[in-house]
């Protein structure tokens, strides 16, 4: 990834990248701003959420990413996640700001953070649920991710991960993954990084990613970058 220089006071990005498992690696280390954006998208308007991509458009372009969401909610005592069941999959939930209390069918409950993340392995079949505690205002990513068929039918596993256990390389904060010295504490497939970055106005910086990282997305949450091309807050791009 080319260095990016920042419009606004601060931008913050989630970007996921996919190390493929087996043949077509690249022996060697390119960088992403080499290879072409197949899409730029904002996505479509459900409610407090907004359908950056799904199964049947970008999610079958970039697999295993099948489909992401970025919500938005003013809490007012009524909207929230209702229980609702997931298999085959995993989702994973990045919460940028706000409080979230969650439930799901494995014992787990509890309240996720502004920063903290969720990682939901479904397999043979979940139910989970989710909900603003207050009156803050409560945005993030929840990305659905493809399982390896072995997987798909394994029991049901949730991980919950507090902001203060992320660990951080530079501007980045690893969500999935490694990068650089730190990881993720989430147990998850060893080929996907997933960062979120927050750069300070006019600062520049470079992400190189690990050989044989063919496909990846950017979303800028807030502020503006340049790749050279500008992409504004709110629209995802993707490249292979």
């Amino acid at each position: 990834m080319k260095p990016e220089s920042v419009r606004k006071s601060e931008v913050q990005l989630a970007s996921a990248v996919l190390l493929p498992t087996s043949g077509g690696a690249d022996p060697e280390r390119r960088s992403l701003a080499l290879r072409p954006i197949v899409r730029r998208t904002r996505g479509v308007s459900q409610g407090p959420t907004r359908r950056l991509f799904n199964p049947n458009d970008l999610g079958d372009l970039i697999k295993p990413f099948v489909l992401l969401d970025y919500f938005d909610i003013i809490p007012d005592g009524v909207t929230r996640f209702g229980i609702h069941p997931h298999s085959g999959i995993a989702t994973f939930t990045l919460l940028f700001s706000g409080n979230l209390a969650y439930e799901d069918t494995t014992g787990k409950s509890g309240e996720l953070n502004a920063g903290s993340l969720e990682w939901m392995r479904a397999g043979a079949g979940v139910w989970h649920e989710g909900r603003p505690v207050d009156r803050e205002r409560v945005r993030g990513l929840q990305l659905w991710v493809a399982l390896p068929p072995k997987l798909e039918e394994t029991p049901p596993e949730s991980q919950y991960v507090t902001a203060q256990e992320v660990q951080e390389e530079g501007p980045a904060r690893i969500a999935l993954g490694r990068y650089g010295n730190a990881r993720s504490p989430i147990q998850a497939p060893n080929s996907i990084n997933y960062l979120h970055v927050r750069l300070k106005d006019g600062e520049r910086w470079l992400y190189e990613p690990p050989a044989g990282h063919e496909v990846a997305w950017m979303f800028p949450f807030a502020g503006r970058l340049e790749l050279p091309d500008a992409i504004p807050a709110g629209e995802l791009v993707c490249t292979q």
